[in-house]
C-alpha cells in the first residue's frame, strides 16, 4: 500500500506543480489497462528475452483487487531485423500475479529474495544479429494494444584494455552504490590496494556513444571444492572501481551523488574509490586526443605467490581447516548501448532514490509505443584482463 501512496502523491504533483490546495479527479485518470514489456536482444551472445506485465492506471486502486488473480492471454511476440522476421512466438501467456511477501536474505544462498511479480517471460538463443541492422518489436495480447518498439543496434564499440599488475593503488574508504541504498560509506579504518585498468577507444564517431561497463570473474575449483558446485555459479559481478569522476558527467549514479549535496572535490576524495555495479556512461567527457578511462581492480587478499605456503601457517590446527584452491578468469564487458536504453535506465535510477514532499516526479523514459517499459538493443565485446589463483579456508568442524 505504500508504494500505491507514493505513486498517488507522484501523480498529484504532476498534474498540480506547486498548487497543494488543487485536488485530483481520479475518474480523469482512468485509462484501460497497459502492457508493460521489458525486452533484450544481445548482440553478442544472440539471446533475446522479454518479460511482460500488466501496467494500471490509478483509478484501478480504488476498488480492491486481489493480486493473484489469474491473468492468461493469448499472445504473440515477433521480432525483426531490416523489416525480416526472424523471431516469432505464439501462445498462452500467464501474467498472473503470485502472492506479495516481504523481502528477505536467503541465509543458504546469501542473496536477497524479492517478491516475484506477475509476469510472462520468454528467452530464446541463437539469434544471429548484425551491428548496424534495425530490429523492430511487436507484442499483441488480448485485451490490450498492439505495442511495438524500433531500435538499431550499435556498432561494436572500438575498445581494448590492459591491467597493470605491477601498480599498487592504496585507498582507504569505498562509496558504493547500491540500487537499494542509493550511496554509502563502508571500509574505513583499513586499506585496500588496487590494480590499475587501462580502458582506451578508438577513432571516435561525431555524435554521442552510450556505453555500459561491467567487470565479472568465472571460478574454477582447483582443490577443496567440487568441480560441478563452482560450474553452476556462473560469472561473479566484481563491480566498477573509479577514483575520478570528472568524465562521467551524466552518469545516473554521479547525478544522485551530487544531488545529496556531497562536494566531489573535498580533500577526502583522495582516499577514495567509487564502486559501480554496472557503470554507465557516454563520451561526453572525451577529446580526440584523451579518449581513455581508468578503472581499478581489487586486488585479492590471497594470492597463491612464492611465499604462500608460509601465510597459511596462521590457520592452526589444520587438520580443522580444508583448503580450497580456486582459479579465477577476470574480464571486462563493454556494451554499445542505444540513447534511448540510457535514458530509460537513467529514469529508472532517478526514480528509485525515492521522494520528498516537494521532490519533482520523475517519468520513466521508455520507447515502448502503446505501453510502458523499453527495449534494449545492444552490441558488446569482452576483453580478458587477468587470470590468478586464490586460496582459501572453510572450517570443517571439531
Amino acid at each position: 500500500m505504500k508504494k500505491i501512496i507514493l505513486n498517488a502523491v507522484a501523480v498529484a504533483m504532476f498534474f498540480t506543480s506547486c498548487d497543494l490546495k488543487t485536488e485530483i479527479d481520479v475518474e480523469s485518470a482512468a485509462f484501460p489497462p497497459k502492457l508493460c514489456v521489458t525486452a533484450i536482444l544481445d548482440g553478442a551472445s544472440g539471446t533475446f528475452s522479454i518479460v511482460l506485465t500488466e501496467g494500471r492506471a490509478l483509478a484501478d486502486y480504488k476498488t480492491p483487487r486481489l493480486p493473484e488473480k489469474e491473468l492468461i492471454r493469448n499472445g504473440e511476440i515477433h521480432l525483426y531485423e531490416n523489416d525480416y522476421l526472424i523471431l516469432s512466438e505464439v501462445g498462452e501467456f500467464d501474467m498472473t500475479t503470485p502472492p506479495y511477501h516481504e523481502p528477505y536474505f536467503d541465509l543458504e544462498t546469501h542473496e536477497y529474495i524479492f517478491p516475484e511479480k506477475g509476469c510472462y517471460r520468454f528467452n530464446a538463443s541463437g539469434i544471429s544479429t548484425h551491428p548496424g541492422s534495425t530490429y523492430r518489436l511487436e507484442v499483441e495480447v488480448d485485451g490490450y494494444k498492439k505495442v511495438t518498439s524500433t531500435s538499431t543496434m550499435p556498432l561494436l564499440p572500438d575498445v581494448s584494455a590492459i591491467i597493470d599488475t605491477t601498480v599498487a593503488v592504496i585507498k582507504e574508504r569505498i562509496k558504493e552504490y547500491s540500487s537499494l541504498a542509493g550511496w554509502s560509506s563502508g571500509g574505513s579504518g583499513g586499506l585496500f590496494t588496487y590494480w590499475p585498468v587501462s580502458l582506451q577507444w578508438g577513432e571516435r564517431t561525431a555524435e554521442r556513444n552510450y556505453y555500459s561497463l561491467d567487470m565479472y570473474t568465472e571460478k574454477t575449483a582447483l582443490e577443496g571444492v567440487p568441480q560441478e558446485w563452482w560450474n553452476q555459479e556462473g560469472k561473479f559481478n566484481l563491480g566498477i572501481f573509479v577514483t575520478d569522476l570528472t568524465k562521467l558527467q551524466d552518469n545516473p549514479e554521479v547525478e544522485i551523488f551530487e544531488s545529496q549535496g556531497i562536494d566531489l572535490d573535498v580533500s577526502s576524495m583522495d582516499n577514495d574509490v567509487y564502486l559501480f555495479p554496472i557503470l554507465l556512461m557516454s563520451d561526453v567527457g572525451f577529446t580526440n586526443d584523451n579518449a581513455s578511462l581508468t578503472l581499478y581492480k581489487r586486488r585479492p587478499d590471497r594470492l597463491i605467490d612464492d611465499n604462500w605456503e608460509e601465510s597459511i601457517t596462521e590457520w592452526y590446527p589444520l587438520e580443522l581447516w580444508n583448503l580450497i584452491i580456486l582459479q579465477h578468469t577476470v574480464s571486462l564487458r563493454v556494451r554499445h548501448i542505444t540513447e534511448a536504453t540510457f535514458k530509460y535506465y537513467r529514469s529508472l535510477v532517478m526514480q528509485s532514490i525515492g521522494m520528498d514532499f516537494f521532490s519533482e516526479p520523475v517519468n520513466i523514459k521508455g520507447n515502448i509505443e502503446n505501453g510502458y517499459g523499453g527495449f534494449t538493443v545492444f552490441s558488446a565485446v569482452d576483453i580478458p584482463l587477468i587470470e590468478y589463483i586464490t586460496y582459501s579456508w572453510e572450517w570443517k568442524g571439531e
